[in-house]
């Protein structure tokens, strides 16, 4: 009965109640923010499977345009010299070896015929396209592709055992023009 009948003790009570709820959501926030600030610095730099695939997407439509545009020999010889640049891995270096699907490529130069490989529409595939560049350039036809080191640039390697993901050996761009 000491205490019985005070005035304040309800308040007192409130106050802290209150500062006990204030200390839990203090720590709740702090924990809250730590989970929170370690995600985007794990995410940095890399980009998600979505915008791989927008990427590819979109430069795989720029091919398909210029695949119809192809009407003619010359035109057809032009589609065959073009490649597009995409940076897969979203980093904004582009002398890099990258891979989708069945082909690695470099990032700097990908054959749009490479690209357009299993479209059914596209007619010019790797070894039409070849066929075509060496009847109509001659020695030259590789150079559309690779750079000074002979590789594309990126270190695609052309003498891999592992050729069945390498565009260069598959469609036969490692061998010399006749």
């Amino acid at each position: 009965m000491l205490f019985k009948g005070k005035r304040g003790d309800k308040e007192i009570q409130i106050v802290f109640g209150l500062l006990i709820l204030l200390i839990i959501s203090i720590v709740v926030l702090n924990l809250f923010f730590k989970v929170i600030g370690k995600a985007p610095a794990a995410l940095e730099g890399k980009i998600t499977e979505q915008e791989k695939q927008q990427r590819w997407d979109n430069a795989l439509n720029t091919c398909k345009t210029k695949c119809s545009a192809a009407t003619n020999r010359d035109s057809a010889i032009e589609f065959c010299s073009q490649f597009v640049t995409i940076d897969m891995n979203g980093n904004s270096i582009f002398a890099e070896k990258a891979s989708y699907g069945k082909w690695d490529f470099c990032e700097s130069k990908l054959p749009c015929f490479v690209l357009l490989d299993a479209d059914t529409d596209c007619p010019y595939k790797g070894s039409v396209c070849k066929d075509l560049l060496i009847n109509n350039r001659k020695a030259t036809y590789t150079n559309v592709f690779y750079s000074s080191d002979g590789k594309g640039g990126c270190g695609l390697a052309t003498d891999s055992d592992n050729t069945d993901n390498n565009w260069i050996k598959t469609f036969g761009y490692d061998v010399a023009a006749p």
